[in-house]
């Protein structure tokens, strides 16, 4: 009788309703973890999505007065490519975006007109180009 004791405490059953509380504290983490991680992986997405909601795309014409004149004088004979009204920081910014002869400059324009900087890139070289400058 004790050889079949022996036996029954090894047999499948037994075994797993033994680790099952061991497997319990595997897998609750595990799944705690891998939820928790959506959620903010979420959030971030949303997030990033208002970011990009702030930022409006404009025309030259529709810029204030002070503003457009700022651009005029920066773009000086180059190509506006594109114009982005943004909220950086409660603030309200223009991006400019021009190309003159292959190279694309960026630079921001304040919502009094007081210019902010400049961004310079090259065309399909942008390590070499990028860097602030004032």
């Amino acid at each position: 009788m004790l050889s079949m004791e022996t036996t029954d405490e090894r047999s499948p059953d037994v075994l797993m309703k033994k680790s099952y509380p061991a497997l319990l504290l595997l897998l609750v983490p595990s799944l705690v973890l891998t939820l928790g991680c959506r959620g903010l992986q979420r959030s971030h997405d949303q997030n990033k999505g208002d970011e990009d909601e702030q930022e409006q795309v404009v025309r030259l014409g529709d810029l204030p007065g002070s503003v457009r004149s700022t651009v005029e004088a920066h773009a000086a004979g180059a190509r506006i490519v594109k114009i982005e009204k943004d909220d950086e920081n409660g603030a309200t910014i223009y991006d400019v975006e021009t190309n003159k002869g292959g190279k694309t400059v960026e630079f921001k324009v304040a919502a009094d007109g007081k210019y902010l900087g400049v961004d310079r890139e090259e065309d399909g070289d942008e390590e070499n180009g990028e860097g602030d400058e004032d």
